[in-house]
């Protein structure tokens, strides 16, 4: 708002002039999913939701960079860039369960965008864990140390769930003795159909 007056009169001059600057909120979010439970050797199915979370009027996010401790090259699709405001992308990606990774694995994915036109870092990132068990059996069996022919022979089986506590029940496909033959049917009649972690079972066959 501007007053004057021209030099040696008392006349008063006015003007004034306004602007409006429109102020966005850029912002985003990710999230991440990976499969809950998986072991050595499974491969484990990740899904990383980007929004964009911005006001409506800002302009749209680019992509700067995509980042994933698990895998070191993952390659965005071209929906995530340029990400319209309130859009969503996904990026899917798989990783195989190494020998020697941590218990429980976990990972975090980052992303960076800028709105397009300006050189803000807008970014967001997100942890998730993955629980690996680890699945063990043994079989002990016994039995006579000598025997003549003829004879019956008795074998005693035990079956010992030793997996790690996490682990879900082992289910029994099949139990195969070189000389007795097929004993799944007796296993399974004597508890062995499902055991649980540290659980055990117990039966015997004649020969």
């Amino acid at each position: 708002y501007v007053l004057c007056s021209p030099a040696g009169f008392p006349n008063v001059l006015s003007d004034n002039a306004q602007w409006s600057t429109n102020l966005f909120q850029p912002s985003v979010s990710l999230t991440k999913a990976c499969d809950a439970l998986s072991k050595v050797g499974d491969t484990i199915s990740c899904d990383v939701t980007i929004e964009n979370t911005s006001s409506s009027d800002s302009p749209d996010l680019i992509l700067d960079s995509f980042t994933d401790s698990l895998v070191s090259s993952v390659t965005p699709p071209a929906a995530c860039s340029p990400l319209a405001p309130g859009a969503t992308c996904h990026i899917l990606y798989d990783y195989v369960v190494q020998a020697g990774d941590p218990d429980p694995l976990s990972n975090t994915a980052t992303a960076h965008f800028h709105p397009y036109g300006y050189l803000n870092d807008i970014w967001d990132g997100d942890t998730w864990e993955t629980n690996l068990f680890q699945p063990a059996v043994q079989v002990i069996k016994s039995g006579p140390d000598t025997a003549g022919r003829g004879e019956t022979v008795t074998y005693g089986f035990t079956i010992n769930n030793l997996s790690s506590a996490d682990s879900p029940n082992l289910i029994l496909d099949s139990v195969l003795d070189t000389v007795i033959g097929n004993l799944t049917a007796i296993a399974s009649s004597n508890g062995c159909g499902t055991l649980a972690p540290a659980g055990s079972c117990s039966f015997t066959a004649d020969y």
